[in-house]
């Protein structure tokens, strides 16, 4: 579970937003609306840790982990879609950048050999 408690973000003499508490429960879906400019990317901000309130605190609890995906349309605009999903698991991940490492490169990047099919090659052991 992630819970705030008095969350307030001020810029300068006006606070953005003042005394937010909320409790995200386990198993459950939530969706942050507002107007433009009323504060919704500065509270996930301070949710994934990126920003510091300046008042009240976060809290998640233990053995819990967040995962964000942040605004930057172009951060991942050359990455395959699942790709870019499975980061999000590390294990996952780990086991994808292995079995690329493990993999060569000509398979990695369709190569084929363009010797004609009379060539013939050999290879050192």
């Amino acid at each position: 579970m992630i819970s705030t408690f008095n969350i307030t973000m001020q810029f300068g003499a006006k606070p953005l937003f003042e005394n937010v508490s909320v409790k995200f429960g386990d198993g459950n879906r939530y969706g942050l609306i507002g107007a433009n400019g009323c504060g919704k990317s500065t509270f996930m901000k301070i949710l994934g840790g990126d920003l510091e309130p300046s008042a009240g605190n976060v809290s998640i609890d233990a053995g819990e982990r967040l995962g964000k995906l942040s605004q930057d349309q172009f951060a991942y605009e050359d990455s395959v879609v699942l790709d870019v999903v499975m980061m999000g698991n590390t294990e996952l991940w780990q086991v994808k950048l292995e079995k690329a490492r493990s993999t060569p490169i000509r398979k990695r990047r369709k190569m084929t050999t363009c010797a004609p099919p009379n060539w013939k090659s050999s290879s050192a052991s």
